[in-house]
């Protein structure tokens, strides 16, 4: 066996009919991995831990098992919506690496899971095996994967075509990555509230966001740009980077969207396509508002 090749190389792909960013968040995110991943129906021996930074660049899973051993998997690379990059060590192993990669098609999105390295020396001779089982864990991981993202469960109201009043409301604007979305509407809306306080004023409602800018296509900046915020009976001494603002009056469209916040795109898509049906033009960028915490 010392003439086979130390080299390995085993690739799949499938398409899914679903938002690109939803398949790659399934992936960017270990704690998504349980929607999809193959090895836990194998074995049900295995035991995962996930880093206190959940995704993107620095963060890890690792595993410990009594049939499979003991690993790591650290993504060394992202880039949004185009491909991730992991690090992989099993214990009594060379370290490897695996690539996820995204290609955008007409209903949705190719994924290609591919693993590559060398392979210990004693473990040249059964290389064949070894890519076969490997061949195994993709199909399956990849099929898991269509299924959960062509199946997330949603729902919109009716859409309703009514008028809207100007209405004042304090925001923030400022920007983050997509990862961290979550931890920087956390910080924003924590400072409008703690300013409302102290001011001695009470917000109206729930709390909103726009996006202003958002990435996606696979060549666009990982850079989001949001204005957050609340609406308000009457302005308030503003500081920092707080700024009072008035939503525009006239006729407003809304509906609700039921479900996981990463399938709120259906609702949007639907309300563009009643816009484009009734020939009305979009002024403002949509508001979202959370009724409860989204998932």
């Amino acid at each position: 066996c010392c003439f086979m090749s130390n080299h390995f190389d085993v690739s799949q792909s499938v398409n899914i009919k679903s938002n690109p960013y939803i398949v790659f968040e399934q992936i960017n995110d270990f704690e998504n991995w349980e929607n999809w991943e193959p090895w836990s129906e194998q074995d049900s021996t295995i035991n995962n831990t996930i880093s206190k930074l959940k995704s993107g660049v620095g963060s890890y899973r690792s595993w410990t098992s009594t049939n499979s051993g003991n690993g790591t998997m650290t993504i060394t690379n992202s880039k949004i919506l185009e491909s991730i990059e992991f690090d992989i060590n099993i214990e009594g192993w060379n370290s490897f690496n695996a690539k996820f990669t995204f290609n955008a098609t007409e209903k949705g999105v190719k994924v290609t899971w591919k693993h590559y390295g060398y392979l210990p020396f004693l473990m040249r001779g059964i290389a064949p095996i070894f890519k076969k089982v490997m061949m195994q864990d993709f199909e399956s991981g990849l099929f898991n994967l269509k299924e959960y993202c062509e199946n997330i469960a949603s729902k919109t109201s009716d859409i309703i075509l009514t008028e809207w009043e100007t209405r004042p409301f304090i925001y923030i604007v400022d920007s983050c990555s997509t990862n961290n979305i979550e931890y920087k509407l956390t910080e924003l809306y924590t400072e409008i509230y703690q300013h409302l306080t102290n001011k001695q004023k009470k917000p109206i409602g729930q709390p909103f966001i726009q996006y202003i800018l958002f990435p996606k296509n696979i060549e666009d900046e990982d850079k989001v740009v949001l204005k957050a915020g609340t609406f308000i009976e009457t302005e308030v001494e503003i500081q920092g980077s707080i700024k009072n603002g008035h939503s525009t009056a006239g006729k407003i469209l809304q509906a609700s969207h039921f479900g996981s916040y990463e399938t709120l795109y259906r609702t949007h898509d639907k309300m563009r396509l009643y816009c484009d049906k009734k020939n009305l033009t979009r002024t403002e960028k949509n508001y979202e508002f959370f009724i409860n915490n989204p998932d």
